[in-house]
């Protein structure tokens, strides 16, 4: 059973891909199992689709290689009133977010959405936890992390994730120029700018006021006037919405350096700056403001999210 590559191109047409289910996923009249689906690219809607046996229609792939996407009743089908679980290992420590999503469900099971929910057993765990249950169980794990530990890098600051999404990943490149060269070298051929971030660090992708500028001239004059085009214009949207916003629950001006309740990451001209320097591609930092930017658009030939990108 062979597989597509990732960012294959497709042009209009069906094509056959390998789902293993039983027949009580499929329609009644396929009978025995099967492994065969349809899927295929609509030059309508510009979407990849695949053939909800259950639903007896086309659907849209739009979270391919999430958990939305891997997780359905029809690959895993479940009796009637038993609830599927996706289990996660995600710990409230590594991240004041996750801490408040945790806090929001009000539990560590997930009430039932789009067939499944989701459980985080984990969640109290801090990094010593880990570290003892991998030992003591004597689980698998990757070798990169005592390559982080033999240079220096504190075990509560190991992360294992693409270095390239924001600056606060710099340090990471750095660490990972001196220990795998080679794979640093690729990535300075493969990317612009890297390089440059290394030696120089976070100051090599942040905005940098001048004398007497003031935090708005500084975002206007680095994320409009002088940005590539495609920044400018997402960082025209931000700044407009963010005003807004702000006029909707304050009758100060909008702050220059502390932000307000508005919003603590983009609630200032000096928190936007920094946020749209890079004109935030992924929309991590932007709160659903912004579309994503697709990969083609960097770089011809390398594909289209299809929805949501995950990593």
């Amino acid at each position: 059973m062979g597989r597509f590559a990732k960012n294959t191109i497709f042009t209009s047409g069906n094509y056959a891909i390998g789902l293993q289910a039983t027949s009580a996923s499929f329609r009644s009249n396929v009978a025995g199992t099967t492994n065969q689906t349809s899927l295929r690219y609509s030059t309508s809607t510009d979407k990849l689709e695949y053939y909800g046996h259950t639903a007896n229609t086309y659907q849209t792939v739009s979270t391919v290689g999430s958990a939305k996407a891997l997780v359905t009743k029809d690959r895993f089908p479940t009796p009637e009133g038993k609830i599927l679980y996706v289990v996660t290992g995600l710990r409230v420590q590594e991240s004041p977010n996750r801490r408040m999503g945790l806090f929001s469900s009000k539990n560590f099971v997930t009430k039932p959405k789009g067939g499944y929910s989701s459980a985080r057993p984990i969640y109290d765990w801090d990094v010593g936890d880990v570290w003892k249950a991998i030992f003591d169980f004597k689980w698998d794990y990757n070798d990169a992390y005592d390559v982080m530990h033999r240079l220096g890098r504190n075990r509560q600051k190991m992360r294992i994730a693409p270095p390239t999404m924001s600056q606060a990943a710099i340090k990471d490149l750095q660490l990972g120029s001196k220990a795998w060269p080679q794979w640093f070298d690729r990535c300075v051929d493969r990317l612009d700018g890297v390089k440059t971030a290394a030696q120089f660090g976070v100051h090599a992708c942040t905005p940098t006021r001048k004398a007497g500028e003031t935090w708005k001239d500084c975002y206007y004059r680095e994320c409009v006037d002088e940005a590539p085009e495609w920044i400018k214009e997402r960082s025209v949207i931000v700044a407009n919405t963010m005003l807004k916003r702000h006029s909707n629950v304050s009758s100060n001006p909008f702050p220059e350096v502390i932000a307000e309740r508005t919003s603590l990451m983009l609630g200032s001209w000096k928190n936007l700056a920094k946020v749209m320097w890079n004109g935030d591609p992924f929309s991590l930092k932007t709160d659903g403001m912004l579309p994503n930017m697709e990969p083609e658009f960097f770089r011809k030939g390398s594909g289209y999210w299809g929805g949501k990108p995950t990593w």
